[in-house]
């Protein structure tokens, strides 16, 4: 007997723009890294992931300062948004530095103006070396005695296709 020829279903693949895609790094994670005093640094069961470290401003030079180190996929464009808490991060001045593609640029948040969102510092470049970051710290030009305080808490790296 003789077996008819066997059918092959050929399927038409769909060409899909991917989806941005996200990474995030919270102040619990590995990836965030703490330096300073240890008696300067806070840690509050509010914010993202309901965590979030905080420390008074300063003008006196950096006592506390925080990296977001990323692990990204690929190299390319990402926004980088940072998770503003809702309580400690009064700060009119917290000068986030991303230090991306071998460049470094400077984006200053008005913490004060934001509870628990997302905010944006822009699309950067990153080549996904693993040498790249963000970094902030406490030296937001005001005064110590003003008991200004100043966030750490997420960071958002969203791919942007």
């Amino acid at each position: 007997m003789t077996q008819p020829p066997s059918k092959t279903t050929i399927r038409p693949t769909q060409t899909t723009i991917p989806r941005r895609q996200a990474i995030i790094i919270d102040d619990n994670d590995s990836e965030f890294v703490v330096e300073g005093l240890a008696s300067g640094w806070r840690i509050a069961s509010y914010g993202y992931n309901g965590s979030t470290h905080w420390t008074y401003c300063t003008d006196a030079g950096i006592s506390n300062w925080a990296k977001w180190i990323p692990h990204l996929p690929l190299s390319g464009n990402y926004e980088v948004y940072v998770h503003v808490p809702e309580h400690n991060a009064g700060t009119k001045q917290a000068t986030y530095r991303i230090f991306h593609n071998q460049q470094v640029d400077e984006v200053v948040v008005r913490q004060s103006d934001y509870a628990n969102v997302w905010v944006s510092l822009g699309i950067c470049f990153f080549g996904a070396t693993g040498s790249e970051y963000i970094y902030l710290d406490d030296n937001t030009g005001e005064p110590r005695s003003q008991a200004i305080t100043i966030g750490f808490d997420a960071v958002k790296f969203e791919y942007v296709p």
